[in-house]
């Protein structure tokens, strides 16, 4: 017979692991995206960026941020 105390000693430092690893994922596919987003912006003409507002300054400063600055987390 299995000593069911130990699962549930385990079970929620499983939990707590499971939602480390899965805030830490969403956490890389955010970065994931800021880079492609910053990539597609460089990608644009200059009619296009000015069409939303932008200049080439303003999506140069945003390409050459850090991966990890995320504007949203502000």
């Amino acid at each position: 017979m299995k000593d069911h105390a130990s699962f549930e000693v385990h079970a929620p430092a499983t939990w707590v692991f499971r939602g480390l690893l899965g805030r830490g994922l969403a956490q890389v596919r955010r970065w994931r995206q800021l880079h492609c987003d910053r990539a597609e912006l460089m990608r644009l003409s200059d009619a296009q960026l000015r069409d939303v507002g932008l200049s080439r300054l303003d999506v140069l400063r945003e390409y050459r941020r850090p991966f990890w600055d995320d504007p949203i987390k502000k």
